[in-house]
């Protein structure tokens, strides 16, 4: 028996994990987004919407790390780090999506952070 860790943050290369131990075609299209993880930061977010997300998340077994005065109204504003598989997250994206508007675009702006992250071209622009 070989048992390993293996570090692995790219979603093709999870794919071809899955591929090479003969896991089937419909079972990696589900498995490959949870074997991805991400930590996601946000800067200077209300202590109340900070509470939120962190709710929000727990829910979907995730996290979100505030500052510790954030959850009793301490501070006003805190930082976050958002912490899930991808699979957790594209939940938590369709969550804040039913709530009101700032929720609503704290989660298109996810969204659009990890389609820019995800993207392996860019066009590069000459002046």
């Amino acid at each position: 028996m070989d048992i390993r860790v293996l570090s692995i943050s790219d979603k093709k290369d999870i794919i071809a994990s899955l591929k090479e131990i003969g896991a089937h075609q419909g079972g990696i299209k589900i498995m490959a987004d949870k074997a991805v993880n991400r930590l996601i930061k946000l800067k200077h977010i209300p202590s109340w919407t900070a509470n939120i997300l962190k709710q929000e998340i727990l829910s979907l077994n995730g996290d979100v790390a505030i500052n510790q005065g954030a959850i009793t109204g301490r501070v006003k504003f805190t930082d976050c780090l958002i912490m899930g598989s991808v699979s957790q997250i594209n939940q938590f994206v369709e969550k804040l999506r039913r709530q009101p508007e700032s929720l609503k675009k704290i989660a298109s702006e996810i969204k659009a952070v990890l389609e820019n992250y995800e993207n392996k071209e860019f066009l590069v622009y000459a002046k």
